[in-house]
C-alpha cells in the first residue's frame, strides 16, 4: 500500500499536520497548507512515478484538500462579519457539490463549473483583516461581486490546466522561444501574475473603499 511507503507517509503526515496551524494562525496556516499542496506532487516525483501512483494521487490529494479547507471553513464560522461568513459557507458548499458530481461522473470538466473559490476567498479575507483590522469586508452582499469575479475567472483557468490539461500553462505555451532557464522563470512569473493580479486589485479596491491605506505589518501578528 502506497501510504505505508516512507515518502508517501511523510508527505501525508505533513499535509495532515500543517493545516492544524489554521486553527491558531489562520493566514500563515492556510498559506503553508497551500504550499504543502503545491509541493507534494514534486516531492513524490510523480512525473517519474508509475501510473498506479498517479491514479492513487488524485483521490488522495482531493481528500487532503478537503481536509484543510474544512478546517478553514470551521474557522470561518467564528467570523463576526456575517456577510463574509455566509458567502464563505456558500462558495465552500458549492464546491462540495462539484466534487460530488466529479466523484459520481468521473468527469473533471465539471470542476470548470464548480471552481474552488473558497481557498482564495479565505486568504483574501485575512489579508483584508491584516490591513483593515476588524473593519467588515462588505457592507452589503452586492459589494462581494467584484471580488468573487476576480477570484472566479483566474480559478476557472487554473482548474482547466490542473484537472483537464494536467499541465502548467508555462509548460504548454512558450511565449518566447529563446532565452533559456531565465526566460522560462520569467514566463512562469508572468502566468502566476495573471492569476494573482485581479485578486490583488479587488482586495486593494475593497481597502480603498474603506479608506484603508496599504500598510505592511508582520503577518504572524495576525
Amino acid at each position: 500500500m502506497l501510504l505505508l511507503e516512507t515518502e508517501w507517509a511523510l508527505v501525508t503526515a505533513i499535509r495532515l499536520l500543517v493545516p492544524l496551524l489554521i486553527l491558531r494562525r489562520p493566514l500563515p496556516g492556510i498559506l503553508l497548507a497551500i504550499v504543502a499542496d503545491f509541493l507534494d506532487y514534486r516531492i513524490l516525483d510523480l512525473d517519474h512515478g508509475t501510473q498506479a501512483e498517479r491514479d492513487f494521487y488524485q483521490p488522495w490529494d482531493k481528500t487532503l484538500d478537503l481536509y484543510y479547507m474544512a478546517i478553514a471553513l470551521y474557522v470561518s464560522f467564528s467570523w463576526q462579519d456575517h456577510i463574509a461568513r455566509n458567502i464563505g459557507i456558500a462558495i465552500f458548499s458549492y464546491r462540495m457539490v462539484g466534487v460530488g458530481v466529479l466523484v459520481a461522473t468521473g468527469a473533471p470538466e465539471v470542476l470548470l463549473a464548480f471552481p474552488n473559490l473558497f481557498e482564495n476567498y479565505f486568504v483574501i479575507f485575512y489579508l483584508y483583516r491584516f490591513f483593515a483590522g476588524e473593519e467588515p469586508v462588505f457592507a452589503r452582499y452586492g459589494e462581494a461581486f467584484p471580488l468573487l469575479l476576480a477570484i472566479t475567472v483566474p480559478q476557472v483557468f487554473r482548474e482547466y490546466f490542473v484537472h483537464i490539461a494536467e499541465d502548467r500553462p508555462w509548460l504548454m505555451i512558450t511565449l518566447v522561444p529563446v532565452g533559456g532557464q531565465l526566460m522560462h522563470l520569467m514566463e512562469r512569473g508572468f502566468w502566476i501574475s495573471l492569476y494573482l493580479l485581479p485578486q490583488v486589485a479587488a482586495l486593494r479596491s475593497l481597502l480603498l473603499a474603506r479608506g484603508v491605506v496599504w500598510e505592511w505589518r508582520i503577518l504572524w501578528a495576525r
